[in-house]
């Protein structure tokens, strides 16, 4: 479980070895964001082909198809009120348990999160990697992304795999270890010193000038791509 010394190295480690320009251009275009997440059906498809497809998905080499487009719009609204009930939840403070109303119905966050990935993938040319990136843009503070090599190495060591329950398990482990980062960020001497109330995404978007600011969920994928996906140590082994 990583440290925050090892948190801060993997996020620095990752924006030197090439960082996301795509996913920031994402991240800035509000105005799409927003129809995205809470009214889909008022995109076109051609927005739908050119922001979340050419401009993001398919910049990760995910090969999703531009005709998916129609496809992709139809199991985001479906989603919709799952979204709206997840709404205002993050990986670093979330209680799985918790009893949400999702059309009228009593559920818990472990049922949306799992109806959630049920949905988007089971959409046609969906694979694990395409639905962990757009359920996190989709909620950039709950939902954590995943490649094969993160998905394939976890499932290895517990009960992580590409199906609505593994994709829970999952975020309950990431849950986990933002809880041990936040209190290791806490406990740390930081130079320069955090501000009054700072997280350590906040703290780390600040001094790597991240606009907008990058998430927890965001940062703890980074950490998994760097030492998972890429076998980069952090620190690195020539740090003195």
């Amino acid at each position: 479980m990583p440290n925050w010394s090892e948190f801060a190295w993997a996020a620095f480690l990752y924006g030197s070895l090439g960082g996301d320009q795509h996913y920031q251009g994402l991240m800035q275009n509000d105005a799409f964001l927003s129809s995205l997440r809470l009214n889909p059906t008022g995109l076109v498809d051609a927005d739908i082909r050119q922001h979340l497809l050419k401009g993001y998905l398919n910049a990760w080499n995910t090969r999703v198809p531009v005709s998916s487009a129609a496809a992709i719009k139809a199991s985001i609204n479906d989603m919709v009120p799952w979204l709206s009930a997840l709404s205002g939840f993050s990986i670093k403070t979330v209680d799985f348990q918790n009893v949400l109303k999702v059309s009228g119905q009593r559920s818990t966050v472990a049922d949306a999160v799992e109806v959630c990935y049920r949905i988007f993938r089971a959409t046609s040319y969906i694979g694990a990697t395409a639905t962990g990136k757009v359920l996190h843009v989709l909620n950039p503070e709950l939902f954590v992304m995943w490649d094969r090599p993160i998905l394939n190495y976890l499932s290895r060591k517990s009960a992580i795999s590409d199906s609505p329950q593994g994709y829970r398990i999952f975020l309950q482990q990431m849950n986990r270890e933002a809880v041990h980062i936040c209190s290791s960020f806490t406990a740390a001497v930081l130079n320069p010193p955090s501000e009054s109330g700072d997280s350590p995404d906040a703290y780390l978007s600040r001094q790597m000038n991240y606009n907008p600011p990058k998430t927890m969920a965001k940062y703890l994928d980074e950490y998994n791509w760097v030492t998972i996906t890429r076998h980069v140590s952090v620190p690195p082994r020539w740090h003195p």
